[in-house]
């Protein structure tokens, strides 16, 4: 089955089209998201919220603040409200000496609003796309546009005059939105620039390239901290980032530990993918099902934050299975200690669960991301138990071992570098 990536390449055509720098800022990465979520159909646009953004920028006193006070500035714009990456950032934070953090989210707006400005990108966005989009989607990218170069305005009044020579920012995101605005702000007054990672964001893809891709696609920051020496492969053999940039800070979530998987096989718990794998998601849940029936095998199934809950509430009652407390974390689940193995359908819990001493096995069919892995992947009820055996059977040190250097690889379980990379001179 040939890769569909038809929806990334006609978002690396208007990002290329929408080549419009200006100070030094290439505002075509700071919209990429912009532009992927109207090609992945994620962006719902209304007229009023165009002419808001026309009329807006941010207050970025209190970012001025944080960088008099402190040497180290880490950032985030996307997904803060999130409870793991919370998590992350106040780990981080933790590693590091004089650091201070600003959620970019929660800053104040100010009206503003240059006429000048707006028209000259509504017509250059309307000249370079032509008919390649619909008139409210230019408008949009339009808007998008002149609200980053009013925040950017707004950044150089705010830093006017501040000596940055021996400051250090550290972006949560720096592949879109206003953090993609800031770190470039910031790379161009000579501060040294990370960007942080909260996955395995730079793997290839099978069958399509998912909205995923901005990760590594358009990284600003001058140099990315990743979890393992897979993502650092990643990064190299898949967007050409420069080897000597990429530093393997580790996953701080993932202390040093004696890994040991247990072989019983009695509860399972099924963590199914993201909305776009709604197809294999259901077909799991049937094969559970059969499971059940025919092995006794119990299931419980965690939920991604994109599915509709009602629905997959309703299948799991008529498959005799059921759902775990929407309130209750990956985390929390897994180490519970009622399961002792794992399903898992395209997403990097597949390493988590292993740390928590439960083998996981990979739905093959629906299977997009490619992950450095095991020999575990199934596709039908007959599959999964022919895996089940071999591990069943296999001397548990050697399995231990194998599933110790896989997470050591993939998640870098034991490893930080964060003060050494960020507070030190490398």
């Amino acid at each position: 089955m040939p890769l569909d990536d038809v929806k990334y390449k006609r978002y690396k055509e208007i990002k290329s089209l929408l080549n419009h720098s200006s100070s030094g800022i290439e505002y075509n990465k700071v919209i990429s998201i912009n532009i992927l979520l109207i090609l992945f159909n994620f962006e719902k646009i209304t007229y009023g919220g165009i002419i808001k953004q026309f009329f807006k920028r941010l207050d970025f006193t209190s970012l001025r603040n944080v960088f008099q006070e402190r040497s180290t500035v880490l950032t985030s714009g996307s997904f803060d409200d999130r409870q793991d990456c919370v998590d992350q950032i106040n780990l981080t934070l933790k590693c590091l000496g004089n650091a201070g953090y600003l959620s970019l989210n929660n800053l104040n707006s100010l009206l503003n609003f240059s006429p000048i400005r707006a028209v000259k990108l509504c017509f250059f966005v309307a000249y370079k796309l032509r008919t390649k989009l619909t008139l409210k989607e230019h408008l949009h990218l339009a808007s998008c546009l002149c609200y980053y170069s009013n925040c950017y305005d707004e950044l150089e009044k705010q830093f006017s005059g501040m000596d940055l020579s021996k400051k250090k920012y550290v972006a949560f995101h720096s592949s879109f939105g206003i953090e993609a605005l800031t770190t470039q702000f910031f790379r161009q007054r000579g501060i040294e620039t990370f960007s942080l990672s909260h996955g395995l964001s730079y793997i290839n893809y099978r069958k399509m390239v998912p909205i995923d891709i901005i990760g590594g696609e358009n990284i600003t920051a001058e140099k990315v901290i990743v979890w393992g020496e897979s993502s650092k492969l990643d990064l190299i053999s898949n967007f050409s980032f420069p080897e000597d940039n990429i530093k393997i800070g580790g996953n701080l979530k993932y202390a040093e530990k004696k890994v040991s998987v247990k072989k019983t096989f009695r509860c399972c718990l099924i963590l199914l993918g993201r909305a776009i794998y709604d197809k294999g998601n259901k077909d799991i849940l049937d094969i559970a099902y059969k499971l059940k029936q025919s092995s006794g095998i119990d299931f419980k199934i965690k939920l991604h934050p994109s599915l509709d809950r009602e629905e997959y509430e309703k299948l799991a009652n008529n498959l005799n299975l059921k759902l775990i407390p929407s309130n209750q974390t990956i985390v929390m689940a897994l180490g519970s200690d009622q399961f002792d193995f794992a399903i898992v359908n395209n997403s990097n819990t597949y390493y988590e669960s292993m740390y928590y001493g439960l083998l996981c096995f990979r739905y093959e069919p629906d299977e997009n991301d490619i992950f450095f892995g095991l020999d575990d992947r199934f596709s039908d009820v007959n599959s999964i138990l022919d895996k089940i055996n071999l591990y069943q059977e296999m001397e548990s040190a050697m399995l231990n071992q194998q599933v110790t250097n896989l997470l050591k690889f993939a998640l870098g379980i034991g490893v930080n570098n964060y003060s050494k990379i960020i507070d030190g001179n490398e």
